[in-house]
């Protein structure tokens, strides 16, 4: 997901490296197989903000953007980790 990278990157994190945290924190694997099932329970509230943002389909970024206000204690601590923060640009 080239537009999610292109984001890490501009905020001084290795999208490998944060891919692999992701997948210590959530306890899942990473597979083209098995995305639907980590980004499924996020979908609804990422089709809110894609809406809100004026987007006509959710886009990977609006399900990363999501995923980094879902709340749950192990992104937070992912987010944390890399010192990524809404707002930050």
């Amino acid at each position: 997901m080239p537009q999610i990278q292109d984001g890490l990157r501009r905020l001084d994190v290795a999208p490998k490296a944060f891919k692999a945290k992701f997948e210590s924190v959530d306890g899942r694997v990473c597979r083209a197989g098995n995305y639907l099932a980590i980004v499924e329970p996020l979908a609804a509230h990422a089709f809110a903000f894609a809406v809100s943002a004026g987007h006509d389909f959710i886009k990977p970024a609006d399900i990363f953007f999501r995923t980094s206000r879902d709340g749950e204690e192990r992104f937070n601590r992912l987010f944390s980790l890399f010192n990524i923060e809404e707002g930050r640009s």
